[in-house]
């Protein structure tokens, strides 16, 4: 299988969501409990989401209920949404590193989207600073934060849902971009000097 995922930015991405496991009580509004049993709900697309038909006519970054969502991809959604809205990926299996988390890669966008318990947990993927910081100027009005190692982050505050982006350390022209939930490294790193508000 081709490698199009430079190996750093697996170990980094999995470093990132080992440390961003959600609590119990950062588990999207309106999505059971991973301990309990699970329903798959019914997919139900919206009039935006049913006039793209792929990944390439799906907007890259969006604001919906207070929510980042990317290619119309929401965390919390369940396979059977993400599969509607992307298509079949290329590839997909259980996380070799980490227990219960499942992977899904979509190398046409450089996009993973990694479920746990059977919702979308994180969403990765790489593209271009100015491409995301036009679409974030558009439908993005919340705070933003820099980190002193250069990381940016948007925070949504309501739900903990944290979209952190930072140079590709391969190509400087590309940005990794990671939406997760923001848990107690990012609180700790604001509060000790380490990510500051961007005034």
């Amino acid at each position: 299988m081709q490698k199009w995922i430079p190996r750093t930015t697996i170990l980094l991405l999995a470093i990132i969501v080992a440390g961003c496991s959600p609590d119990k009580d950062q588990i999207p509004s309106g999505k059971t409990d991973p301990d309990e049993s699970t329903v798959e709900s019914e997919f139900i697309p919206s009039e935006e989401d049913k006039k793209s038909t792929s990944i390439e006519e799906t907007p890259m970054f969006r604001m919906k209920n207070d929510q980042f969502q990317i290619y119309g991809v929401l965390q919390g959604d369940n396979p059977s949404a993400v599969k509607a809205i992307l298509g079949t990926p290329e590839s997909e299996g259980p996380d070799e590193m980490i227990d219960n988390y499942w992977i899904q890669q979509y190398p046409a966008k450089e996009l993973i989207v990694t479920y746990y318990d059977d919702w979308v947990e994180t969403i990765s993927f790489t593209t271009t600073k100015e491409a995301l910081e036009v679409e974030i100027a558009k439908h993005f009005e919340g705070d933003r934060y820099r980190n002193k190692d250069g990381t940016d982050y948007l925070l949504v505050p309501q739900n903990q849902d944290l979209l952190l982006y930072r140079p590709n350390e391969e190509d400087p022209s590309k940005i990794n971009v990671l939406v997760t939930v923001a848990d107690e490294n990012f609180y700790y790193s604001l509060e000790h000097g380490e990510i500051s508000l961007v005034e």
